[in-house]
């Protein structure tokens, strides 16, 4: 299965898309809407590579549900997501299991920095709402995350349609499928260090090559973990 066929199946998505921290970092919403958020996503940006994090940093940072971005790691180390990267995060608090309202946008500020004046809402460095900075302090000011004010889905609304969706900063209005398409346009292939290494897990669950979840990166960073807990107790 490609990605495009994984999120048109509501089935495969469940099994061979989200893993167990994905399916968690939901915090309530159903999976399903979830899906649908992601495939309208996917029709103004051809993305390939998908991570659930188990965690973020700084401690007590809002978690997110799914991160876009460059695929790097692998040997020895954890599969992750590179900047330009953006994602899909919750109203919930960090570590809520519940509680969850709505799926929002979030866009690395670093990305944001990087698009042309004509689809970039903010000042470059003028992001003005740092989602990660979380409840416990301030983030790192090179790891600010941007989270677009308005759902793209909401329990109480429902789903809206994306070409609706206007990105208001301090220096112009764009439209949501505009900063896609500029974010969509950053993004770099995965290194081939971390295709090797997801491989035979993505191949289990049936994907294509070009084609990794977070169900797939899941597996491989479970063994990386579990790995390094091993080498600690011998």
């Amino acid at each position: 299965m490609n990605m495009r066929s994984l999120l048109s199946d509501p089935e495969k998505f469940i099994t061979n898309f989200c893993s167990k921290t994905t399916t968690r970092n939901l915090a309530g919403i159903d999976p399903g809407d979830l899906r649908q958020v992601l495939f309208k996503i996917h029709e103004i940006v051809d993305f390939n590579a998908v991570s659930t994090l188990d965690k973020w940093t700084p401690e007590g940072s809002p978690q997110t549900v799914v991160s876009i971005g460059c695929m790097i790691g692998g040997g020895k180390g954890s599969i992750k997501m590179e900047d330009p990267r953006f994602g899909i995060c919750t109203d919930a608090r960090a570590e809520a299991t519940s509680g969850a309202t709505g799926l929002y946008l979030w866009v690395d500020h670093r990305a944001l920095d990087r698009l042309p004046d004509d689809v970039r809402p903010f000042p470059r460095k003028g992001s003005p709402f740092n989602w990660r900075s979380g409840e416990n302090g301030k983030a790192d000011t090179e790891q600010k995350f941007y989270r677009i004010s308005d759902s793209l889905y909401s329990k109480v609304g429902g789903h809206r349609d994306l070409t609706e969706v206007r990105v208001e900063g301090g220096q112009r209005v764009v439209s949501l499928p505009d900063l896609l398409k500029g974010v969509g346009r950053l993004l770099k292939q995965p290194t081939p260090k971390a295709v090797q290494a997801v491989a035979q897990y993505a191949q289990r669950l049936g994907l294509e090559r070009g084609c990794y979840t977070p169900a797939a990166i899941g597996e491989f960073n479970k063994t990386i973990r579990e790995a390094r807990a091993s080498a600690r107790k011998g």
